[in-house]
């Protein structure tokens, strides 16, 4: 080796220390500094996937602080459902119900005439006609508070006037689920 360096002088030493260190560059590039950043690389990406996850849990967390009190506000809106759309149609309970709310609202009921019953989109349907006796207001306030407790459907009706007092027929459908 001594003898080797002792032959190159001056212009070709340079020369040839400089090739030395380009090799020695390239192979530091190609050995060491390329698999190092590639590392660097695969673990940044693992950190922001754990960050997102992390987010993640404390967004949920956050819209569910909570568990008993989402459970019990859960179970509330699933019997609030229930109610909307029963199991058993009840339409003595309906009637009864319609009867409460005549009362409350100082609406005469002059005659309730059930329907015959049908299955449509897999609930069962039973028409009824109501023939009532009220003013304007009391008619939208009970018409209103109807609506809220049970899924039903309003079908038409006609409305006559007689000196203040509004006579109304209405027909209306009520729904349960059907039975298998």
């Amino acid at each position: 080796m001594r003898y080797c360096l002792g032959r190159l002088k001056g212009k070709n030493l340079v020369i040839t220390s400089l090739a030395v260190a380009c090799l020695l560059a390239t192979l530091f590039w190609v050995g060491v500094h390329e698999p190092l950043m590639a590392e660097i690389e695969a673990t940044d990406a693992q950190q922001k996937n754990i960050a997102q996850a992390e987010i993640d849990l404390e967004n949920f967390l956050n819209r569910h602080p909570d568990r008993d009190a989402y459970t019990a506000e859960l179970k509330a809106r699933e019997s609030y459902l229930a109610g909307l759309l029963p199991e058993e149609m009840n339409e003595s309970d309906f009637i009864a119900f319609l009867e409460r709310k005549a009362l409350r609202h100082g609406v005469l009921i002059l005659g309730v005439t059930p329907g015959e019953g049908y299955v449509v989109a897999g609930c069962r349907a039973h028409p009824i006609d109501l023939t009532l006796e009220t003013d304007y207001f009391s008619l939208l306030a009970f018409l209103r508070e109807v609506e809220g407790d049970r899924f039903l459907r309003w079908e038409g009706g006609t409305i006559e006037s007689d000196e203040g007092k509004l006579t109304c027929r209405l027909k209306l459908t009520i729904f349960a689920l059907a039975k298998p």
